[in-house]
């Protein structure tokens, strides 16, 4: 697994090292396999500050120190869901029942695609963006 991950993970230090930023990382079911991808790039100390597997609500506590209250009080933070290239490999009605349950999230969701018709059924529940050249537009 931590192979398919090595990829990604360097082109990520890539980037940070080139930005001179830093990464942290927070897992749980990952069980630490971002934080290995990571490290396993070369000059990780300039970039990776560290990380913790918090898998239980347990670790979460002890390790992080954030409480049942606080974790409860983490509402109203709006989740970000990112999808790349989901919606070309769905037909029509599926397309559809997928946009209808993401809109009920409640979540930010930004989809990436190739073909611009797929996402056509959107309609008021989204915006479209156009990205080209690196300039990014908003459609209609």
């Amino acid at each position: 697994m931590i192979q398919e991950l090595l990829p990604q993970a360097e082109r990520i230090a890539a980037v940070l090292k080139a930005r001179g930023e830093t990464i942290s990382v927070a897992e749980s079911s990952t069980a630490g396999l971002i934080s290995a991808a990571l490290l396993a790039v070369g000059g990780a100390s300039a970039y990776f500050m560290g990380g913790a597997v918090v898998y239980t609500r347990a670790s979460r506590t002890e390790l992080l120190r954030v409480t049942e209250a606080e974790f409860a009080a983490m509402t109203g933070i709006t989740p970000l869901l990112l999808l790349d290239e989901v919606v070309a490999h769905l037909d029509p009605s599926r397309r559809a029942a997928l946009f209808g349950e993401l809109a009920k999230l409640g979540a930010q969701v930004w989809m990436s695609g190739a073909d611009p018709a797929t996402f056509s059924e959107i309609g008021a529940t989204g915006k479209i963006f156009d990205v080209d050249s690196g300039r990014i537009t908003a459609r209609g």
